[in-house]
């Protein structure tokens, strides 16, 4: 059995799940997934995506608040989540802050078969990729038919001209440092420039850049999906999902720095990701 326990946004959730299935496939173990409904995403697996038979969802278990406590800053609950962990055989535990020695290592930069012994159980708390992917994310993740309607409405905006543009504005320190709007701007100029036709499907978590890039562009060359985005809904997290996906069929991804939605909307149709110099 592999837990694994999510957290942080949608974008974040997606790339370790796909992580999970493929380690759960490599070792041939049943997975679970915690999939928390809190201030991070809140709204639960089932709101977004049909039912995958190859994970188990689940909100919260004994199991997932237990071991998690395994930094608590009591010592009794440390040990009694050790102990837990021993009794019932959890030999393979992993959390963010292992990743630098048992992860982030050279060369793969990611977990394999090869570098885990066998185990009977394994319990994982992380937002990140940490196995190497051998699953499509189109595989893994498949929208409700209502969402599906949404998508398919803004993709048929999308032609061959479009580049997708992905601004993080609002909650995310060193993107909005490192990938300024002006940053942005730039790129797509420049784009313009090359050539004419090229128009923009502009993906933000804020209204106030939305409506300066519509400014500098003109709404003839820029697609934006109206209605509120953001991660305290449903209705939020919806359109944020629309705009994720229909980000993944433009042409090509301008994408904020170490922004896990860029990463994600690229990886869903294997569209090219450039972050803006």
């Amino acid at each position: 059995m592999i837990v694994l326990d999510t957290y942080a946004g949608l974008a974040n959730r997606m790339r370790t799940i796909v992580s999970g299935v493929s380690m759960a496939k490599a070792f041939e173990q049943n997975l679970t997934v915690i999939w928390p409904i809190n201030s991070d995403l809140n709204c639960s697996y089932c709101d977004l995506f049909l039912p995958n038979r190859d994970f188990e969802i689940k909100s919260e278990s004994f199991t997932s608040w237990l071991l998690r406590r395994h930094y608590s800053r009591y010592y009794f609950i440390r040990k009694l989540s050790d102990l837990y962990s021993g009794i019932f055989s959890y030999n393979y535990n992993l959390y963010d802050s292992d990743f630098n020695e048992k992860v982030w290592v050279p060369p793969l930069y990611s977990l394999t078969k090869e570098k885990i012994h066998d185990f009977n159980n394994a319990y994982i708390k992380t937002c990140n990729e940490f196995f190497l992917p051998s699953v499509k994310y189109s595989e893994v993740f498949i929208p409700h038919d209502s969402i599906s309607m949404l998508i398919n409405k803004n993709v048929s905006l999308i032609d061959s001209y479009t580049i997708g543009v992905h601004i993080r504005q609002n909650d995310h320190t060193e993107s909005i440092r490192k990938t300024p709007l002006a940053k942005f701007i730039g790129a797509m100029n420049n784009e313009v420039d090359i050539q004419s036709k090229t128009n923009f499907y502009l993906a933000s978590d804020s209204v106030s850049v939305k409506n300066e890039v519509i400014k500098i562009f003109g709404k003839d060359r820029i697609f934006v999906q109206d209605g509120e985005i953001g991660r305290g809904s449903k209705t939020g997290m919806i359109h944020s999902m629309v705009d994720l996906y229909s980000l993944s069929h433009c042409c090509k991804i301008y994408g904020s720095y170490g922004s896990s939605f860029s990463e994600v909307a690229s990886n869903l149709n294997k569209k090219e990701l450039i972050i803006p110099k």
